[in-house]
């Protein structure tokens, strides 16, 4: 039996399964047909339930039938934020509808994840809790196969729940490992850039493409990278039954710098991507007229504003796993920066710690790139006046670093960092459509306060009324955020570079959907299903 890196734990449940079944009085199987099923809203909203159900069904040499499903992501929905406040674990209403995996396969074999976003991967804990309580299911748990940065975030993520008051995440429903709590069971396989896999039906497991020789009903998924705001993000091709589908997770055509640009765009010049039966794009930027441009730009913005202020300190806030923090902190560090740099709120430190690998930090470990301290709410060193604290709380969350500077409450047991009128507030992060009332409410009390703030422009190079209208006077506007989604005419161009047979635009509400409705040359070749429709391939 031929074991990879990535055929182990499938292997020893896919035993299991196959037996049940008796899979090996069964003969030769086919594939017959092929489809895909939103089973969460991902399809039809941003940022939410990202979860797509590929179902494969084979037709074995005696006539009966089997079909096993794929999970393309698994996301969760963040909760309302006054929903969250006495909200101590993930509830079943801000998952998909996993009911629907169990009426339309017989077995799940994997959850495939694109990249580390909450609204992709944050659902996997409760998926597994599902499979473990199903009479359906019993122990034959899914592969889970995710990017190393993907997986690395994971572990973090449980280690906190694991370790939280009471703790969020009950023990049997961790798939990384953790020591501290005596916890091996490490159901998690990484894939990396160029890789293929091949799922086999034969006897459920998985394979390197490069060990075997690939069958007509084998079911192969081929990885590679694309841009987007988050490290290790992925798109994923799955051939089968003589049928291709891309599933591009989020993305974006241009890169953190022009050599990532140029990286993409000869990674989708593959033939095996081109003239694909099914592309499943990323449509969240399709509102958005014109190009994007490399995150280089905003980084530079942000750079040139800090020299223009040297003597002032700048608290600069973005979303928590955006690489361009790593980005300012190796440049930092290229540049000699004597300057203080202090990044401040849990997300932001996992990031770095657990994400990147720059762990264990303490406060006078050496850290390269750059040189840095993390500052735990009261505990942490003191600050400089002019220093360069990066925060979380881009969004307005309640519980941020930011919002906690806010809060007198939280603020009692950290004198060392208080906002003045003195201090410059950078949002390098744009607003996500449905924050901008708590958003609002942080740039009130900013400008309350007398702090300068800068607010990034919108993508067409405008600011945006309501938040000049909260910041007031206070308020200046710079292009401090590039979208990790695509706009128009960068879609455009995947779409033309790619010429698939279909377009399917997910990710995004039917309103920016059928703005793609003319991308093919026959707009009957743009499809818009609904959430919990299938969409039939083979």
């Amino acid at each position: 039996m031929c074991y990879t890196a990535a055929s182990f734990f499938a292997g020893i449940y896919g035993c299991i399964a196959r037996k049940e079944i008796e899979m090996a009085s069964k003969g030769k199987a086919r594939i017959i047909e092929i489809s895909i099923i939103s089973i969460g809203e991902g399809l039809s909203h941003i940022g939410c339930k990202n979860c797509y159900l590929l179902k494969v069904e084979y037709e074995f040499e005696d006539g009966t039938t089997y079909t096993v499903g794929f999970c393309l992501d698994c996301g969760q929905e963040i909760p309302e934020w006054d929903e969250d406040e006495n909200r101590s674990v993930l509830d079943w209403e801000h998952v998909p509808d996993f009911e629907i995996i169990e009426d339309e396969v017989d077995h799940l074999e994997a959850i495939v994840i694109s990249h580390a976003h909450r609204d992709h991967d944050g659902a996997i804990n409760k998926l597994v809790e599902h499979a473990m309580k199903s009479d359906k299911w019993g122990d034959l748990l899914p592969e889970i196969i995710m990017p190393p940065y993907g997986a690395r975030m994971q572990q973090a993520r449980e280690y906190k729940d694991l370790t939280a008051e009471p703790p969020r995440l009950e023990r049997e429903y961790t798939v990384a490992s953790h020591p501290k709590f005596k916890i091996f069971n490490d159901f998690i396989e990484e894939y990396e850039d160029g890789e293929t896999w091949v799922f086999r039906i034969e006897d459920g497991f998985w394979y390197n493409a490069d060990d075997v020789e690939i069958l007509e009903s084998d079911v192969v998924f081929h990885f590679f990278k694309v841009n987007h705001s988050v490290a290790d993000s992925f798109a994923i091709l799955i051939e089968a039954g003589g049928k291709s589908i891309i599933y591009s997770g989020d993305l974006r055509f241009h890169g953190a710098n022009q050599s990532e640009t140029v990286d993409f765009v000869q990674r989708i010049a593959d033939p095996r991507l081109q003239n694909v039966d099914l592309l499943m794009l990323d449509a969240t930027g399709a509102d958005k007229q014109g190009t994007g441009k490399p995150e280089e730009v905003a980084i530079q913005n942000f750079l040139d504003l800090a020299d223009r202020h040297p003597s002032q300190r700048i608290i600069g806030t973005m979303f928590s796993s955006q690489p361009k923090i790593l980005e300012f902190l190796r440049t930092f560090g290229r540049r000699g920066d004597e300057r203080q740099v202090v990044v401040h709120g849990g997300s932001m430190q996992d990031n770095l710690k657990w994400g990147h690998q720059y762990w264990p930090l303490s406060d006078d470990a050496d850290f390269n790139p750059g040189s840095w301290r993390r500052y735990s709410y009261g505990r942490g060193p003191e600050v400089a006046d002019n220093a360069i604290i990066f925060a979380t709380g881009s969004q307005g969350e309640p519980l941020s670093a930011l919002s906690r500077l806010l809060d007198d409450e939280y603020n009692e047991e950290m004198e060392d960092i208080y906002l003045t009128s003195d201090d410059i507030v950078v949002f390098a992060a744009r607003t996500i459509p449905g924050n901008e009332q708590p958003v609002t409410n942080i740039l009130k009390k900013l400008r309350d306060i007398g702090c300068t703030i800068y607010y990034p422009l919108d993508h067409d190079g405008n600011a945006p009324q309501w938040a000049r209208e909260a910041g007031g006077e206070n308020m200046a506007f710079e292009e401090l955020h590039i979208s990790g989604h695509a706009p128009r005419d960068d879609l455009q161009e995947i779409v033309d570079r790619l010429n698939p047979k279909k377009l399917m635009p997910i990710h995004a509400p039917l309103s920016h959907r059928a703005l793609m409705a003319d991308m093919m040359e026959n707009p009957e070749d743009v499809l818009l299903p609904a959430d919990k429709e299938e969409i039939v391939i083979l």
